[in-house]
């Protein structure tokens, strides 16, 4: 990974929660606030419900922005880029996973065990992600 790449892979690290804008095939804009989290080949992910209008507006138009901001340097990371939908269980599972265990040391975690339960983390049905 070159240099650029390892600082905005570090700053999304370091500031994960951030917006994602899509716009509707009406093209009305939207924009969700989302938790990020960069794989190391430097694909940027982000879970939602399939219920959301984010989630609507991705599958009519798949180009999106998403910006990441820290609030101690007033730094910002702004991409965009194509969303794809991953559509396989197992893949699906571990990236909750993923998205749950990176976020645990927040003072407020993102999902409880028993919120993730519900939502069919760790149950068989992942459909709604």
């Amino acid at each position: 990974m070159d240099e650029a790449r390892l600082i905005m892979k570090d700053f999304a690290d370091k500031n994960p929660l951030g917006s994602v804008a899509t716009v509707s095939a009406a093209g009305v804009p939207s924009l969700a606030t989302v938790f990020v989290f960069v794989h190391s080949d430097f694909t940027f992910y982000f879970g939602t419900r399939s219920t959301t209008q984010k989630f609507a507006n991705i599958l009519e138009n798949p180009l999106v922005a998403v910006a990441l901001s820290s609030t101690h340097t007033l730094e910002t990371l702004q991409m965009r880029g194509s969303a794809e939908l991953v559509s396989d269980s197992e893949a699906v599972r571990g990236l909750l996973e993923t998205l749950r265990n990176t976020f645990a040391h927040e003072k407020q975690t993102w999902m409880t065990s028993t919120d993730a339960a519900a939502h069919g983390i760790y149950h068989h049905d992942v459909s709604r992600w």
